[in-house]
């Protein structure tokens, strides 16, 4: 399991370890902080050529702890979410395009980069009238850059990656009425009542990673052309989503400075 160490972050490991205990499994937390992405962001963009998602660095050193006793492939979830109805807040509204497009994005790149190029093309696909296929959107998108990262973060520690979900697919439609009434992911929810014979089924909430209290201060890049000049102002108020976005963004134009990236 996973842990952050900050303020208020969300930590499963005690749940986690309840279970891995009653099934007689061994169980192992990872405690990650804003160092260890300082020591190992550079590193993990080089394997990737590109910027990082906020989850790789964290998978790096669970994959890393996990083959240092033994492990040579873990089973991940991908696919859960985006098959399953796990993404119950993007699941919850039947979304406008535009509405979908800022809530996805995390940051507006107008409002960061001094030549933004605009994203929307990559949701036009998804368009419906008004709407989006907001599912098709999670399973062919969304999905697969999250794919991308869990093996590069992984694969850089060595390790092979299984995810199952992966392979499957509905037969039918996403009950969204019970997503939307509090039980996201419900079939793989009934499948783990049958298969444990327990009614204590782990809630279902985002793996989110505290950029908020790592970036509160953080007033943006400075010197770089790329990045507008005034981004303490635009950034006051963004999410550290987005803050953790533009900071990746910047790391990454100085790895390509120095001529590091392949």
């Amino acid at each position: 399991t996973i842990a952050f160490d900050a303020p208020g972050a969300i930590d499963e490991s005690p749940a986690a370890a309840a279970f891995a205990e009653r099934w007689g499994h061994p169980h192992h937390t990872l405690r990650v902080c804003w160092p260890d992405y300082l020591a190992h962001t550079a590193d993990l963009m080089r394997a990737k050529q590109a910027p990082l998602h906020a989850i790789e660095v964290p998978l790096y050193l669970a994959a890393h702890q996990a083959r240092a006793t033994g492990v040579n492939t873990l089973v991940v979830g991908n696919g859960a979410d985006s098959t399953f109805g796990g993404m119950d807040k993007l699941l919850s509204c039947d979304w406008g395009f535009e509405a979908f497009v800022d809530r996805y994005r995390f940051v507006d790149a107008a409002d960061v980069l001094r030549h933004p190029v605009d994203t929307t093309p990559a949701f036009e696909p998804f368009r419906r009238g008004d709407g989006i296929d907001v599912q098709g959107f999670l399973h062919r998108v969304h999905g697969q850059g999250i794919v991308q990262s869990f093996e590069n973060a992984i694969g850089a520690a060595r390790v092979a990656v299984s995810a199952p979900y992966e392979q499957l697919e509905l037969a039918d439609e996403l009950d969204l009425e019970r997503i939307r009434n509090g039980e996201p992911k419900y079939l793989l929810q009934d499948i783990f009542r049958t298969l444990y014979d327990t009614d204590q089924v782990p809630t279902k909430v985002p793996f989110a990673r505290p950029t908020d209290i790592w970036f509160r201060d953080w007033e943006g890049p400075t010197g770089r052309e790329e990045f507008r000049s005034d981004l303490p102002e635009t950034l006051r108020d963004a999410s550290g989503e987005a803050k953790w976005l533009t900071w990746c963004l910047d790391a990454f134009c100085h790895l390509l400075d120095r001529g590091t990236h392949a």
